[in-house]
């Protein structure tokens, strides 16, 4: 799945992330393209969030070092900021669907 970017941040996570996210989406009409998630590396020190391939248009918005994120559906991922029928269109799971 070509496209996808992640940030990996020391847990607990980077709230700036969220926050300027959070405002882009608001601030542009929520587009249903656009989606922020993230989960926890399986030793719990990393938190690592996940922009769809739409929202990458707002990389340099946002803090943190972003690179190819492969092919997240190999992960379980929470949805921070999105439509509630992001992880059906987009083709991801929960954690508790992994």
């Amino acid at each position: 799945m070509a496209g996808w970017l992640q940030c990996i941040e020391p847990f607990p996570g980077n709230d700036q992330i969220f926050e300027r996210f959070e405002a882009l989406f608001t601030g542009t009409g929520a587009p249903k393209d656009c989606a922020l998630f993230a989960r926890n590396s399986d030793d719990m020190r990393e938190h690592i969030y996940l922009l769809t391939p739409a929202a990458t248009k707002w990389v340099n918005a946002l803090p943190g070092e972003w690179t190819d994120a492969g092919d997240p559906r190999e992960y379980g991922w929470s949805g921070l900021i999105m439509h509630a029928d992001a992880f059906e269109r987009f083709g991801l799971k929960t954690p508790a669907q992994r």
